[in-house]
C-alpha cells in the first residue's frame, strides 16, 4: 500500500486482556511527536560521494566529489534511490567541487583543479541530462564564488561579477567593484598571503552582499542588473587572517532580507539591517573564537561547544539554552534546529526539546529541504522524511474484562514501516494492529 500526499491511514488497535479485572484508558496523541522515516537509499558503486542540490520536485542533482580523481561521472541525478542519467564527463583530479546550482531547467556544476592552474571547469545540464555548455574560468586573486539571479549564473572572482545565461553559457555583463565608489574603505591595506584569497558573496531579493576580510558592502540591484552601494562597513582586526576574520566571511554568507551579522572583536555580535546599515543590538558572548553561529530571519543559534543558545532578532534575547558537548548545527528553519553529533538530532525552535533523531553513521553532507533530509555517505545516498507518529498510551487498571476498538489518524506511511509505540502495564494483554484506508482520502 503505498501512500501519497494527503493519505490518512488509519491504525486500529483491538485489545484483548484475559483477566477477571482490567479496563484500559488511552492517553491524546501529543502533536509535538516527530518521527524521520528513511524513503529510500541508493547502493550504488557509480559515484564516490555527491555534493548534492534538489529540485521543487524531490529530484537530486549531485556532483561526484572525488579528490583522487576515481569517478566516472561528474555529475548525475538520482530519483527515488536510482540514477536517472549522469554525465560522461570526468572531473581532474585533486579538485575540489561547488553545490551545483539550479537554475529553472538546468543545473551548472562547478569544479576546481587545486594542483597547478586553478583553473575552473563549469558544465550546464537540463533536468533532463542534456548538455548545453562548458566554460573555463581561471581566477587570479579570489576564490571563486557561485550564486543563482533570476535565469543567470551569477560568477563572483576577482573583484568582479560575471553574469552568465543558464541556457547559452553567453556572459551578459561583467562589473568591477573597484570601479564602485564606496563611504567607508579600509585605511589598512591588506597583504596577501601566497595563493588565493577567500571573499564572499550573499545574493538577496534586492541586494547583494559583499565581504572582503575586513570590508563588508552592500548593494542595491536593479531589473537590468546595475549595482549601486547602499552602505558599507569597515572592521578593524590586529590580524587581518584571524580566526574572527574568517568567522565574519561565514557570517556574510547566511545574510538574509533583513538582517546581516558580523562579530565586532573576539567577544562581541553584531546585527545590522540589511536595508540601511545601522547597527540594532549587539550580543556580548564569552568567546567568538572557534565558535558556530548559525541565523536565518527569526533566530540566532550560537554553539559555545558545552550548549546551543537560541537568540531571537524580534526580541532581541535569548529564548533558550540547552547542552549540547560537541554537537555541530547542521541547518536552521523556523521549526527545527538540526543537530549532528553521532546522530542527528531534531530540536523545537520554541522551546529547544528535543523531538527526534536519526541514527546514522559516516554522514560526509547533509541537505535539509522542505522537511526532507538528504544525507550522502561513501557509495551512498539516502532520504527521510519527517512526519509525526502515532503514540499510543495504554494505562491498565483491574476492574474486569474489557475489549475496545481504537481508531487513530496518522501521517502516511508505508505499511511495512508502520511502527507504533505502545506502552501496556498488563503483560497478558495481546495486541493485535491492523492498517485500513480511510474512505474519504
Amino acid at each position: 500500500m503505498s501512500a501519497g500526499k494527503g493519505f490518512i491511514t488509519k491504525i486500529i488497535l483491538i485489545i484483548f486482556t484475559f483477566q477477571l479485572l482490567g479496563i484500559q484508558t488511552i492517553s491524546s496523541i501529543s502533536a509535538n511527536d516527530l518521527g524521520a522515516i528513511k524513503d529510500w537509499e541508493t547502493g550504488s558503486e557509480e559515484y564516490i560521494s555527491l555534493i548534492p542540490a534538489v529540485s521543487d520536485d524531490g529530484l537530486v542533482y549531485g556532483i561526484n566529489d572525488d579528490f583522487w580523481g576515481g569517478a566516472d561521472n561528474a555529475l548525475m541525478c538520482i530519483e527515488n534511490g536510482k540514477i536517472k542519467w549522469s554525465s560522461k564527463e570526468k572531473f581532474d583530479s585533486f579538485g575540489v567541487s561547488w553545490q551545483p546550482i539550479i537554475i529553472n531547467n538546468y543545473v551548472v556544476a562547478m569544479n576546481m583543479t587545486l594542483m597547478g592552474s586553478n583553473n575552473i571547469t563549469v558544465i550546464c545540464y537540463t533536468l533532463d541530462g542534456k548538455k548545453m555548455w562548458q566554460k573555463e574560468i581561471k581566477p587570479q586573486k579570489t576564490y571563486p564564488f557561485f550564486e543563482r539571479r533570476g535565469n543567470n549564473l551569477l560568477v563572483y572572482c576577482d573583484e568582479k561579477i560575471t553574469f552568465i545565461d543558464a541556457e547559452s553559457g553567453s556572459e551578459i555583463k561583467t562589473i568591477d567593484l573597484n570601479s564602485i565608489s564606496s563611504n567607508k574603505v579600509p585605511d589598512i591595506k591588506q597583504t596577501r598571503k601566497e595563493g588565493l584569497d577567500y571573499n564572499t558573496i550573499k545574493v538577496l531579493n534586492n541586494k547583494i552582499v559583499i565581504g572582503k576580510k575586513n570590508h563588508l558592502r552592500c548593494f542595491d540591484i536593479d531589473e537590468n542588473n546595475n549595482l549601486k552601494e547602499a552602505w558599507s562597513e569597515v572592521f578593524r582586526f590586529e590580524d587581518d587572517f584571524s580566526d574572527i576574520t574568517y568567522l565574519n566571511l561565514l557570517l556574510w554568507m547566511q545574510s538574509t532580507d533583513s538582517w546581516i551579522l558580523a562579530a565586532k572583536n573576539d567577544n562581541l555580535l553584531e546585527c545590522y539591517s540589511t536595508e540601511d546599515g545601522l547597527k540594532k543590538f549587539s550580543i556580548e558572548f564569552d568567546t567568538l573564537y572557534d565558535r558556530q553561529i548559525v541565523y536565518n530571519e527569526k533566530h540566532i543559534v550560537y554553539d559555545s561547544r558545552e550548549s546551543l543558545v537560541l537568540f531571537s532578532f524580534k526580541n532581541e534575547e535569548k529564548l533558550w539554552e540547552i547542552d549540547n558537548p560537541y554537537g555541530k548545527i547542521l541547518f536552521l528553519d523556523d521549526k527545527y534546529l538540526y543537530i549532528q553529533k553521532n546522530d542527528i538530532y531534531i530540536y523545537n525552535i520554541e522551546n529547544g526539546e528535543k523531538l527526534s533523531s536519526i541514527a546514522e553513521r559516516d554522514i560526509e553532507r547533509i541537505l535539509i529541504k522542505n522537511d526532507n533530509i538528504y544525507m550522502a555517505k561513501k557509495h551512498s545516498f539516502a532520504k527521510y522524511s519527517l512526519c509525526n507518529p502515532c503514540k499510543c498510551k495504554i494505562e491498565t487498571f483491574w476492574e474486569k474484562t474489557k475489549n475496545d476498538t481504537i481508531n487513530l489518524e496518522v501521517c502516511p506511511l508505508e505499511e511495512e514501516q508502520a511502527n507504533l509505540v505502545l506502552k501496556n502495564d498488563n503483560p497478558s494483554a495481546i495486541v493485535e494492529c491492523s492498517l485500513k484506508s480511510s474512505s474519504d482520502h
